[in-house]
């Protein structure tokens, strides 16, 4: 195992400093609800952003890894059995760990949004939230997008496709899945690109760091987490990676054939 840490040292150092770059943004500037408005010039970009870490852009992502493996790592036998297994290994802690982060953490914590206080404040959400907090999600949901539109005249400010975010982010806050599955994905890209690509494109490798990044930083600027919420995902995330990468399996799956 320390062979292979060893090996894969430039992408464990690239994903150390992104995420050291990540905290150090998130302590020392203010972001929540800095990109949320219509008169907001980036609120399109930083909705475009996030929704590419949500499910569906995360299972298109997900489609495409599987693509690149199958073409560019082009194998029979024993090989093609390792890379399925990685594929398949990568998909299980993909939804795994969402899951344990969404049906348990969450719930244990039980933070509200930065936006469920925003509707609080509004009068959206009736009674400081102490009934909707309780609510099933189905009916959190129903809740929202009546209220919402009963109350449309006070939200006239919010991006209308960030706001409807709002009504369909309505799970509690701690940690952020968005940040955990972009890091979790970002890495597992970025590694499947240093092992696949001529060492002078090796900088290819920063691209899907890159978008890591900027998914955590659009959770909070659009007002669905508190930067802790981010760094406790995009951490999470960073974990399973590591210890993904530093599989057997992975390395097996990941060797070019002989020409």
């Amino acid at each position: 195992m320390k062979k292979r840490i060893k090996d894969n040292k430039f992408v464990i150092i690239a994903s150390l400093i992104t995420f050291a770059l990540l905290l150090i943004i998130l302590i020392f500037i203010p972001l929540e609800f800095s990109g949320y408005k219509n008169t907001d010039t980036l609120a399109p970009v930083w909705y475009i952003i996030t929704e590419s870490g949500g499910a569906a852009g995360s299972s298109l992502i997900l489609i495409l890894l599987t693509l690149y493996l199958f073409f560019h790592f082009r194998t029979t036998g024993k090989r093609m059995n390792y890379l399925i297994e990685l594929i398949g290994l990568i998909v299980l802690v993909e939804l795994s760990s969402l899951a344990v982060s969404q049906l348990y953490t969450k719930e244990v914590v039980r933070e509200p949004r930065p936006s469920q206080m925003y509707f609080v404040e509004k009068g959206v959400i009736e009674n400081k939230g102490r009934e909707f907090f309780d609510m099933p999600m189905k009916e959190k949901q129903d809740y929202l997008r009546f209220r919402t539109e009963v109350r449309k005249s006070e939200l006239e400010d919010v991006y209308p496709p960030i706001l409807s975010s709002w009504t369909t982010d309505i799970g509690f806050s701690f940690p952020s899945g968005h940040s955990q599955s972009s890091f979790f994905l970002g890495i597992m890209i970025a590694y499947v690109i240093f092992r696949s690509v001529e060492y002078r494109r090796r900088f290819l490798t920063l691209i899907p760091l890159l978008w890591a990044l900027l998914v955590c930083l659009s959770r909070v600027i659009i007002g669905v987490h508190y930067p802790e919420d981010v760094a406790a995902g995009a951490a999470i995330g960073i974990v399973f990676a590591f210890s993904l990468i530093s599989l057997k399996i992975t390395d097996r799956a990941l060797k070019l054939p002989s020409p």
